[in-house]
């Protein structure tokens, strides 16, 4: 019987950390993916340079023994005059993927951001030929309010913003881009509007609008709503605002469980580039990191009050005081 195609889609251009994550990305899809289907793994291409895109496919390759990689080069001139991201006209590159992919009707998309902890396959029970797009309610902060929702009340979008999902996790209706010319309607937009704020994401939801369905929570998580220790159940975790490859080299930002899975899985895959990893901490120093500042302010003050010093008794009698329960006084 011959399995079934699972199709991904995950863009990059140059940028050697957004490499680094579209390669624990889809290394940790392709290992929890069920083996009854085969995946195919399109990587959307502005300007990867070739060694870099050739330790990508090595590392995917090594990931599946079937799976099969396209690279779709992607030129940047036709993308000139369109508003960027972070400095980077590759967020726009999914909405090449109706016209790359015209034998495709679904299609998982994801950032470079995004880490499975479960098997991808069962997102395809979330499709419905009525949705244009489904993905994952878009995290309310004040960030997206004042800059996002400001932006479309201001140019009459106000009724459309209820339903917005993130543009990082998305599982597209190809077909039916293709049946509306949505992909055209999303370029339109983009031309209108060259101040939109998260460019592909406010287009791809405008334009879909009353078309759009929501995914189970476990799927593309926001690793801010992810307690530590890493008990919730999840099928996704996507990293938005605070990437793995950040927040690592960075001690002044919290570790989180989910930064900690993120790197155990990078630091599982083989042939990576030292360059890519450098500043990144091991597994060991990682749990150091956090372990140590929690065992010092657990312990701490009960050495400060009860040195070991001191006889048993004694200190039994001063931690004794000091989680004792006042006694209420009745002054009456």
């Amino acid at each position: 019987m011959s399995q079934q195609a699972f199709h991904f889609a995950i863009a990059s251009d140059g940028n050697t950390d957004y490499l680094l994550g579209l390669t624990v990305c889809m290394v940790s899809a392709l290992r929890h993916l069920d083996r009854a289907y085969r995946p195919v793994v399109h990587i959307l291409d502005l300007n990867v340079p070739d060694d870099a895109y050739a330790v990508c496919e090595a590392c995917i390759r090594k990931s599946h023994e079937d799976v099969e990689v396209v690279r779709h080069r992607l030129c940047q001139e036709e993308l000139e005059g369109f508003p960027r991201w972070r400095g980077s006209l590759a967020a726009i590159n999914r909405l090449f993927l109706p016209s790359l992919l015209p034998e495709v009707d679904w299609i998982l998309y994801v950032d470079c951001d995004v880490l499975f902890t479960e098997d991808p396959s069962t997102l395809l029970d979330c499709r419905d030929s009525m949705a244009w797009i489904v993905g994952h309610a878009e995290e309310k902060s004040p960030w997206t309010k004042h800059n996002v929702h400001d932006w479309l009340d201001a140019r009459g979008y106000t009724g459309k913003k209820d339903d917005f999902v993130n543009s990082g996790f998305l599982l597209m209706n190809l077909e039916a881009f293709r049946r509306e010319g949505l992909h055209q309607r999303c370029f339109d937009f983009l031309t209108r509007h060259p101040d939109v704020p998260l460019c592909d994401q406010t287009t791809i939801n405008i334009v879909c609008s009353g078309h759009i369905h929501h995914l189970p929570n476990r799927w593309g998580l926001f690793h801010t709503q992810i307690a530590t220790p890493l008990v919730c159940h999840r099928g996704a975790i996507h990293f938005a605002g605070t990437a793995p490859w950040v927040s690592l080299r960075d001690p002044r930002y919290p570790d989180a469980a989910a930064a900690q899975e993120w790197l155990r899985v990078m630091r599982s895959i083989q042939g990576l580039p030292q360059q890519w990893v450098a500043g990144l901490p091991s597994e060991r120093a990682f749990f150091w990191r956090k372990a140590l500042p929690r065992w010092l302010w657990r312990h701490l003050p009960r050495a400060l009050i009860a040195p070991p010093w001191l006889t048993p008794l004694r200190r039994a009698k001063r931690l004794w005081r000091r989680c004792a329960e006042p006694i209420p006084l009745d002054l009456r």
